[in-house]
């Protein structure tokens, strides 16, 4: 029974964590919740980036050979391509609503998260990495409980 009870908080906390609110920008996001989002989505971006560098290199294999069976082959292979793909720019598009909601928790406005595309991105990430957001409550709402 505990046990059931621990799993169940377990999930939870890990899917708010994880995925709770992927697209939103009301709120602020804390340094545990930017590190392990942001770890996750370099993580999926790559592992799509490593298996389109494969499977592009395997439909190229495929394709030289005279294969009855290579269409197939290549249409299966083409739709996990196009399902990573799609995860990919997924985990990627958080990342920006991501970065909104931890300059939200340092206090300033959402329209900071353009330094990414600035020379100075790396350190700016390291920073939203390290800094710690305001103490209790902003005109973002509440401090979050990650």
């Amino acid at each position: 029974m505990l046990w059931e009870k621990l799993n169940f908080a377990m999930i939870s906390n890990t899917y708010k964590l994880l995925v709770y609110d992927w697209f939103g920008t009301k709120r602020r996001s804390s340094r545990k919740e930017f590190n392990c989002r942001f770890v996750m989505m370099w993580f999926l971006s790559s592992i799509g980036i490593i298996f389109m560098d494969k499977t592009i290199s395997y439909i190229s294999l495929l394709s030289k050979l005279d294969v009855s069976f290579s269409f197939y082959l290549q249409t299966i292979v083409f739709l996990v391509f196009a399902l990573i793909v799609t995860i990919s720019f997924c985990s990627i598009t958080q990342l920006f609503f991501l970065i909104h909601r931890r300059i939200h928790d340092l206090g300033f406005r959402g329209w900071w998260q353009l330094l990414i595309f600035s020379p100075i991105s790396p350190f700016f990430i390291l920073v939203l990495m390290v800094i710690k957001g305001e103490e209790g409550k902003n005109k973002y709402g509440d401090p979050p409980k990650f």
